[in-house]
């Protein structure tokens, strides 16, 4: 059984140099991605928990960007930032 990162999950944080707020989104992925999952999480240091069957990663959001002038879809490309595969995602939300 997967065991959640010790700490309090973030919702948002300020950076106290620049004042700028930083946005959390909840990735709700699959069971069957729990190794993979895990190691983004270390990777990256971010808090992971085994919730109603599915697990929640909790990321930093990514600025949206066009790429090549072209609309990309928001999640599959904060999925792409951090190696997440898109297909292992059963949904997203803001934290």
């Amino acid at each position: 059984m997967l065991s959640m990162n010790v700490g309090a999950i973030p919702t948002h944080s300020i950076c106290l140099v620049t004042g700028v707020t930083q946005m959390y989104v909840i990735v709700h992925c699959k069971p069957a991605y729990e190794a993979e999952l895990i190691a983004i999480a270390r990777d990256h240091k971010f808090d992971y928990k085994y919730t109603d069957g599915e697990i929640d990663l909790y990321v930093e959001d990514v600025p949206y960007e066009f790429v090549d002038g072209t609309y990309q879809d928001p999640d599959e490309q904060l999925c792409e930032f951090y190696g997440i595969n898109y297909d292992q995602v059963n949904c997203m939300e803001l934290a």
